[in-house]
């Protein structure tokens, strides 16, 4: 059985539950001394840590995962009893880390770590005790068990009547006045116990000067939860959760709105003060998912007939025996550009008596480092794939070259496209492309694909109006791993395009494809032209670490350039999903053809 490690909370350098950019200000007012860390929990997972060190003047952040036996790692890691014991060990060695660490961040003194945003682990222990004495009569250290543990749950199922945020039986109409009476703010927030259809809870919540309102089920299990999101035993851990990261909410959660007859709840402690309050954060800090059914919109240049027909073509079923082709079925026309591994060829292929226009990809073999037989199983896998805004994965024809034989997109490269007709290609038929693009991507995600190399260049038009997404997963197939980023030919990777995770640890997610899709949308809007112009890799990170972002492109409409931001969150947690990306492009063509 592991042996439990020191217990964190008596350490002056843990600072309990606070978001990460707590954590940063809290290193930064220490003039982020090398070395320098601070040990957090982690918001959303109980059990888990967070280490954020300093090193050359940037911070990093390092999960601490609980394991089953009880002992804490980081990944890849090995195990130790505690936070404490990790800490301890990489003080001496590096194992992973960047530096070591040296100089504690400590809290501030006389202040306890934080157990929710705006109640510490103290406050929390002063009412677990007024309760012990009132159900129990006896005091917190002398209940153990069962009761303890019946004690703790009690106390925090209840602990939101007492927050700032929690308003007692207002209607929607009331939440909106409430929230609008000292000025809307992005992130104020308010809970509220509903009077109306079978009572429960609501989140209202502020954003570009509106208020949105966010129904808050109580599940089956008993845990509460928004939308499709995460389910959380208390409502404490769910205000929590959305005060670290949006996570489908417009934005995080930064200040309460105050009810009108707020008081604070007296202990018999000696004092009136709130103890469940703590006012630091007031300084703003699944099931499968199937394409939404969305109205077809009036988009100039629309064209249905050819894109139906071109859907036809490619309408048959997976065989592994159509998956190898034979180069006798298959016939080269012209060139149509070249790749990193070799050319793209115009083609056709000759099936079922008949002639379909293919696209192929010819690899020269010495530069693939994946074997014949992997890149064969992984396009088995692509070429079971079948969406309509997907290129379609139809063989793989195995000479003295190496050919992937896919669907032919007769307008080709959506970043090529949109440079040749510059301003002249409506704004609502971009819009329409990129909301087929993010439908795709939710598609892939559903399917356990990770892109890795979204860009203009990798989505491919059928029509104006009618776009796939090409050439995903093929650096998994080709072998395309972390010691191809390291060669001397490294200049050629897409770091533009790449989230900060990619580049500092290679970790990529279909978060990490969602920031290349805000990248992808700025290229669109940008007719085609290059991101991040005249920088190099290294301006570039520093230009992203430092909280930078590209501008708002001339054509782009505002409310898209704010879905760019959300996709370019320095936290993967806090980008949007492909799928409330899609539900985003459904309710904004909606609003902008009544």
């Amino acid at each position: 059985m592991q042996q439990s490690g020191k217990n964190p909370a008596n350490l002056q350098y843990y600072h309990g539950r606070i978001p990460r950019e707590e954590a940063e200000r809290r290193l930064r007012n220490k003039n982020l001394v090398e070395g320098m860390y601070l040990l957090r929990a982690n918001m959303t997972v109980n059990g888990n840590y967070v280490l954020s060190i300093v090193h050359s003047g940037r911070i990093h952040h390092y999960s601490l995962e609980c394991q089953a036996n009880g002992s804490i790692m980081i990944q890849d890691g090995r195990p130790f009893p505690g936070p404490y014991e990790l800490i301890e060990h990489h003080k001496h060695a590096l194992d992973g880390l960047l530096t070591h660490p040296r100089e504690p961040c400590n809290r501030d003194p006389g202040t306890s770590p934080m157990a929710w945003p705006y109640v510490t682990m103290r406050d929390f222990e002063v009412a677990l005790n007024y309760e012990a004495n009132r159900t129990y009569r006896k005091s917190l250290d002398k209940l153990w068990g069962k009761q303890r543990d019946d004690l703790v749950y009690s106390v925090s199922k209840k602990l939101h009547e007492h927050q700032r945020w929690f308003h007692k039986n207002i209607d929607r109409e009331e939440a909106e006045l409430r929230m609008k009476k000292n000025g809307h703010k992005n992130g104020k927030f308010l809970v509220r116990s509903k009077t109306h259809n079978g009572g429960g809870f609501a989140l209202s919540l502020s954003c570009s000067g509106h208020t949105k309102h966010y129904r808050i089920d109580e599940r089956e299990d008993g845990n509460y939860g928004i939308e499709e999101g995460p389910g959380f035993s208390f409502l404490m851990d769910l205000i929590g959760h959305y005060f670290n990261r949006m996570d489908g909410l417009l934005c995080k959660l930064t200040v309460p709105c105050v009810p009108p007859d707020f008081r604070a709840p007296s202990y018999n402690n000696g004092t009136s003060a709130n103890p469940l309050y703590n006012p630091y954060a007031q300084r703003s800090v699944s099931s499968p998912w199937d394409e939404p059914e969305s109205p077809d919109f009036p988009v100039q240049g629309q064209s249905n007939l050819p894109a139906e027909d071109h859907q036809k073509i490619y309408d048959f079923g997976f065989t592994e025996n159509l998956l190898r082709i034979s180069r006798n079925d298959l016939e080269l026309t012209e060139e149509l550009g070249k790749g990193y591994f070799g050319s793209v060829m115009r083609g056709r292929l000759s099936f079922n008596n008949s002639l379909i226009p293919v696209a192929v990809k010819t690899l020269i073999q010495n530069d693939v480092p994946n074997s014949q037989s992997e890149i064969m199983n992984e396009a088995i896998l692509m070429a079971r794939l079948k969406h309509k805004n997907v290129i379609r994965m139809i063989g793989i024809c195995r000479t003295d070259t190496f050919m992937l034989v896919l669907e032919l997109a007769p307008l080709g490269q959506l970043n090529k496209y949109v440079r040749r007709r510059q301003q002249r290609m409506p704004q609502q038929n971009l819009v329409e492309i990129l909301r087929q693009v993010a439908v795709g991507m939710a598609y892939l995600g559903q399917q356990n694909f990770v892109h890795r190399d979204l860009a203009a260049r990798n989505v491919l038009l059928v029509t104006e109006t009618f776009a796939k997404i090409s050439d995903f997963g093929m650096s998994k197939a080709l072998g395309i791993g972390e010691n191809y980023y390291k060669t001397e030919r490294a200049g050629k990777w897409p770091l533009k395009w790449y989230a900060p995770e990619c580049i500092w640890y290679f970790k990529f997610d279909t978060k990490s494809d969602v920031w290349s899709y805000g990248v992808t949308m700025w290229e669109t809007f940008e007719n085609g032209d290059k991101p991040y112009k005249g920088m190099r890799g290294q301006e570039i990170l520093e230009f992203i670490d430092a909280g930078h972002r590209l501008k708002q492109p001339n054509r782009c409409p505002e409310k898209l350039y704010e879905l760019m931001l959300r996709c370019w969150s320095h936290e993967a947690e806090d980008r949007p999903s492909f799928q409330e990306i899609v539900r985003f492009y459904k309710d904004y063509q909606r609003n902008s053809n009544p």
